[in-house]
């Protein structure tokens, strides 16, 4: 019983942390010049938008010029930060449904939903 226990503690640590390291994947694989680019401009510009842009997307805007300070402007670390915030999604999926649905079942399909993650890490209003 208590190899048992030992397993699955090690299993709740583990397999977070491989959930984070394949959500950080690619993550400087190249830059995106189409959405991302946009998603980026709304964030560094966040304090001049106006109309209905500054409504539609607020707190996406508003979380992606927060990161934009953090990550001094760099799309790598823009990148690295919403690929974090995929990652931490998955993770508190997995510690909150861990005890309702087998550990291998339940970590199987958080990677297939982190990588079916299809849209470009930094555009958070999706």
């Amino acid at each position: 019983m208590k190899g048992k226990e030992s397993l699955t503690k090690k299993l709740d640590i583990m397999l977070p942390v491989f959930l984070l390291l394949f959500a950080l994947i690619g993550c400087n694989q190249g830059a995106d010049l189409t959405d991302t680019t946009y998603s980026l401009g709304n964030y560094l510009y966040f304090r001049e938008l106006s109309g209905e842009w500054i409504y539609a997307t607020f707190f996406a805007n508003a979380l992606g010029h927060f990161l934009m300070l953090l990550t001094g402007h760099r799309m790598l670390w823009m990148n690295v930060a919403g690929s974090i915030l995929i990652a931490m999604t998955a993770i508190i999926v997995y510690y909150g449904l861990r005890n309702h649905v087998q550990r291998g079942i339940l970590f199987v399909g958080e990677l297939i939903a982190v990588g079916l993650c299809w849209c470009p890490r930094v555009i958070f209003y999706n």
